[in-house]
């Protein structure tokens, strides 16, 4: 975790929430953006992370010819994020969160929503074009509960991303449409909300945009 690069904007006041998101880029777009934010918070941008690995669950095959596979690597990422990075930041800025958000796109949404299944300290998250397709995610959701601290959970998909011969980016959708009934099942107060275009198209945007509705719905 040493070569991690991380960026930190405080905000105006000690208790605001310290939102936490991991970026496959440097952050500084995310920076910007998020001066379209009404509500005050602290931002915590993390990258150079070991995106297919650092993010992922469990182990699993490659999906694309041109990756080699994901290690499943996410509980330890999210044990050092819980356990060292998040009390590091708090103590060095003299911060004093009353909540905490976790998000971002892509395999960075999948983490925010793992996250939120396997620790109580997050009351937020966000997952935008998040990678929900991963192998056995959506039954992993079945079977396991996301937090009772979680107030609310943002996704957004791109109306495009299910157009693709990928077996399974194809059932991106699907599996988004099986995540909101699970939210339902377990009562999770939650907004999904498509955008145009494909996976690629405006993640800083649409990554802001969801971490703006979790901060309304808190």
């Amino acid at each position: 975790m040493d070569d991690l690069n991380i960026k930190f904007i405080k905000g105006k006041d000690k208790k605001s929430p310290l939102v936490i998101i991991n970026s496959f880029d440097s952050g500084d777009e995310l920076i910007k953006l998020s001066n379209e934010c009404k509500k005050d918070f602290h931002l915590l941008i993390i990258s150079n992370l070991s995106w297919n690995d650092d993010l992922t669950p469990w182990k699993a095959e490659d999906i694309f010819s041109s990756d080699s596979g994901y290690k499943g690597l996410a509980n330890t990422y999210l044990n050092y994020l819980v356990n060292v990075l998040i009390p590091n930041t708090k103590s060095k800025y003299e911060l004093l969160p009353e909540s905490f958000i976790i998000g971002g796109y892509s395999l960075a949404g999948l983490f925010a929503l793992y996250s939120s299944t396997k620790v109580n300290l997050f009351s937020g998250a966000f997952s935008c074009s998040g990678s929900l397709w991963y192998p056995g995610f959506i039954e992993y959701l079945k079977n396991n509960k996301i937090s009772e601290n979680i107030r609310f959970i943002y996704l957004s998909l791109g109306d495009k991303e299910k157009n693709t011969r990928n077996q399974y980016l194809k059932e991106t959708e699907n599996c988004h449409k099986q995540c909101l009934k699970i939210f339902e099942e377990q009562n999770i107060k939650y907004q999904f909300e498509y955008n145009k275009g494909n996976h690629f198209t405006e993640a800083n945007q649409r990554t802001i945009k969801g971490l703006i509705n979790v901060l309304e719905n808190l």
